[in-house]
């Protein structure tokens, strides 16, 4: 969980659990969180809803994110995951199975507007995937950048 959605829960700071180990991030960069909390999180819509608690890190770096959901909260929820085409979550409910389904366009519209939006200043590198694209070949022209696509396209 990353701060701001922390800030937003008003849990006071004092809960958190201070004794954690540092992340390697994806691109190989140490960072610190702030510390660590367990906290219920619930997934799904009233009467088909599951509730687990799980622990989630405190970690303080610039992001689109909110929250990242791990594996282990996952296995707890039963969740299974489509991605084929349907972007969906089931789950099993003492009221049958359960269903979140994603939004690739509205979620990619999101991403680009916070990501042009944003004025924060960047503390370095945190937590982010990093590859050079492959040189384009001779004759060809240069990959188009997948940022710069509108979400209306």
């Amino acid at each position: 969980m990353f701060t701001d959605a922390f800030d937003e829960l008003q849990v006071p700071s004092h809960l958190l659990d201070r004794s954690v180990t540092p992340l390697v991030s994806f691109s190989g960069g140490v960072v610190q969180p702030i510390g660590s909390i367990h906290l219920p999180i619930s997934i799904g819509a009233a009467p088909q809803r599951t509730t687990v608690t799980t622990r989630f890190l405190i970690i303080d770096c610039p992001t689109a994110y909110k929250v990242i959901l791990g594996r282990l909260a996952m296995a707890q929820m039963k969740v299974f995951i489509s991605t084929h085409m349907l972007l969906l979550l089931k789950f099993p409910t003492p009221h049958g199975t359960g269903t979140v389904r994603g939004d690739q366009l509205g979620a990619r519209s999101c991403y680009a507007s916070l990501v042009k939006s944003t004025n924060r200043q960047h503390r370095g590198e945190a937590l982010a995937v990093t590859q050079a694209p492959a040189p384009p070949r001779a004759g060809t022209e240069s990959p188009e950048d997948p940022r710069e696509e509108s979400a209306t396209q």
